[in-house]
């Protein structure tokens, strides 16, 4: 794990306005479910992949929340957090994602928090 400002010297080939729209929903996410604790945002570097990770101390999420996360609408267990939303953010994430040709892993444990790690291909030109 490095800081993040050791992806300024790294390239990637996408849209500007979309990769902003991404990182909004992921920090957004982080924040609005961790009412104590921190949220950490740090860079990694793999096989020719740029990695951002998000991670937080918040609420987590149980093992079948995270198959389902991604789907539009959905809203992991609305009973245990006190945040609004419409289920939406996730999904736009992963398709911004997938036009980019990235992925995104996820590890989360309830109660303790999760990590969002936004693999995105690395170009040799600006």
């Amino acid at each position: 794990m490095k800081d993040i400002d050791e992806l300024l010297s790294v390239h990637i080939q996408g849209d500007s306005d979309y990769l902003q729209q991404l990182l909004l929903i992921l920090i957004e996410n982080a924040f609005k479910y961790t009412s104590s604790g921190y949220v950490e945002i740090s860079s990694l570097q793999k096989g020719g992949y740029a990695g951002i990770q998000v991670s937080d101390t918040g609420i987590g999420m149980n093992p079948d929340e995270l198959s389902h996360i991604f789907e539009r609408f959905y809203r992991a267990d609305v009973s245990r957090g006190k945040t609004s939303g419409y289920g939406l953010g996730l999904s736009i994430a992963k398709w911004i994602i997938n036009e980019h040709s990235g992925t995104i892993e996820v590890m989360s444990k309830e109660n303790e928090g999760s990590t969002f790690i936004v693999w995105l291909p690395m170009t040799n030109t600006i």
